[in-house]
């Protein structure tokens, strides 16, 4: 009988821990024969058209858009309720909480309602973020008791914990390591190709330098915009945002800062878009001044695509990134980031190198050997005594 799974996720629309879910899932789906659904509560459909037409999604059919602390309690709840009545008379064998909080409470919900199933001992969740990034989350109190609660649950919830970098499995201090894997994220090289080699929705007809992620304070593109002002008009570049507006003050503030200093010619906001890659493929290089990042999915498809990458130097991302194979700065260090790009534009010799270190390093990300090891993984939670 082929292992069924059952992925639990907050939304489908871009982010690197749903890709890599989504990865793995249509790995598992294709080439192992694995039964696999998903379960979504937000309908989002930017990464519907990647996934396996063998994997079947339940779309849950109540959502609150509100954000509001009271809304998003009712969500919480409401997921957890709404999960039960959906895979009630269900048989998985594996159920797997993919990275937000959302999904990792509604399992809490449903284990607590579901006392008597035999899932309950097969519950697995997929962590993307530390607790310190949780915890350091700029919101009100009720959110820190909240996350706070989480992290203390996790230990009787989940039969095993994966997580995608060494730095956040060492943060689980409560968790007996025994029960803790860490496997780093999946890369399918041959697909993120053939995106790229695909025609973009947009054009842009003059050299650029992009950054990929969600408007919001914590991808700080506020910031870059302001560093990079100068630069970019004076050597003729342009500079290309990607990502769905997720904090609308900031787009906000974003869009005055470009009106006030005549920056229409020199700046593109995109907006979400289904394929970034030959936007991504084409730039002259990938900026990210994320303040926090567990792996940094694009950060590592720009490094395949034979992209320059400058990242921001942060204690979480140590294990992947160093100078051998991308251009590192301090947060908010303006001259160190504008120094990298210099290079770039004087096309040094080191920009090459380090193109060429990466390309070496990117073997360890094979989805082969990534998916092999969930797939054993897996297999040994589901038949324990094989």
């Amino acid at each position: 009988m082929n292992p069924k799974l059952l992925y639990v996720f907050y939304t489908l629309n871009a982010g690197g821990a749903e890709s890599s879910a989504i990865t793995v899932a249509n790995y598992l789906a294709k080439n192992k024969n694995f039964n696999i659904s998903f379960y979504v509560f937000n309908d989002g459909k930017t990464l519907k058209d990647e996934i396996s037409p063998k994997i079947n999604i339940i779309q849950s059919d109540k959502i609150i858009s509100n954000n509001s602390i009271i809304a998003r309690l009712q969500n919480y709840l409401q997921f957890g309720f709404l999960l039960s009545k959906s895979i009630k008379h269900k048989n998985f064998d594996l159920v797997i909480a993919v990275h937000e909080h959302l999904p990792e409470f509604a399992l809490i919900i449903w284990k607590l309602l579901n006392p008597l199933s035999t899932i309950k001992n097969n519950l697995v969740l997929n962590l993307h973020f530390s607790p310190r990034q949780l915890l350091n989350t700029r919101g009100s109190t009720i959110t820190i008791l909240f996350h706070k609660y989480l992290i203390k649950k996790r230990k009787k919830t989940f039969t095993h914990i994966f997580t995608i970098s060494d730095s956040i499995k060492k943060e689980l201090s409560n968790i007996d390591h025994e029960k803790i894997t860490t496997i780093y994220n999946p890369i399918d090289m041959e697909f993120l190709q053939k995106c790229a080699q695909s025609p973009s929705e947009i054009t842009i007809d003059k050299k650029y330098f992009v950054t990929v992620g969600t408007i919001s304070k914590r991808k700080d593109q506020l910031w870059v915009l302001k560093a990079l002002h100068e630069f970019i008009v004076t050597n003729s570049y342009k500079l290309v945002f990607i990502g769905r507006v997720l904090e609308e003050n900031i787009y906000k503030e974003m869009l005055s800062y470009i009106e006030e200093n005549y920056l229409q010619e020199s700046i593109i906001i995109t907006g979400e878009i289904k394929n970034p890659y030959n936007l991504i493929s084409n730039a002259k290089a990938l900026i990210s001044t994320s303040s926090y990042e567990s792996f940094g999915y694009v950060q590592h498809e720009a490094m395949l695509l034979k992209v320059p990458v400058i990242t921001v130097r942060l204690e979480e991302t140590k294990e992947f990134y160093n100078d051998a194979k991308c251009f590192l700065f301090n947060q908010y260090d303006k001259n160190e980031l504008i120094k990298s790009l210099e290079m770039i534009h004087d096309k040094n010799p080191k920009v090459e190198m380090k193109i060429m270190n990466a390309e070496e390093y990117l073997k360890s990300f094979d989805i082969h050997e990534i998916c092999g090891k969930y797939v054993k993984s897996y297999l040994k939670i589901i038949k324990p005594n094989e």
